[in-house]
């Protein structure tokens, strides 16, 4: 076996402020051995105009903490997938 593993979950997160960047930490099913491939998507019917964007803040072999940034406070949610070699 190679161990590797595929992964996916929700996260809502819910902007401090408009235009401004917030993050949250997520943590994974698994360990992995090193920082896994981390891949957030925002549900939004208004990408470029109320969604500016998404990142990655940090990553560890545990969790990693996304970050959104919207030109509203609304809540926004994101699907994220995580790929890589579990313990």
């Amino acid at each position: 076996g190679s161990n590797l593993s595929i992964e996916w979950a929700t996260v809502v997160i819910t902007p401090t402020g408009a235009n401004v960047p917030t993050s949250q930490r997520v943590y994974f099913n698994k360990t992995y051995e090193k920082a896994p491939i981390v891949l957030p998507v925002a549900l939004s019917a208004s990408p470029g105009i109320n969604m500016k964007g998404t990142s990655i803040v940090g990553i560890a072999t545990a969790y990693a903490s996304l970050s959104v940034t919207s030109a509203t406070t609304a809540a926004t949610t994101l699907n994220f997938v995580v790929i890589g070699k579990a313990v």
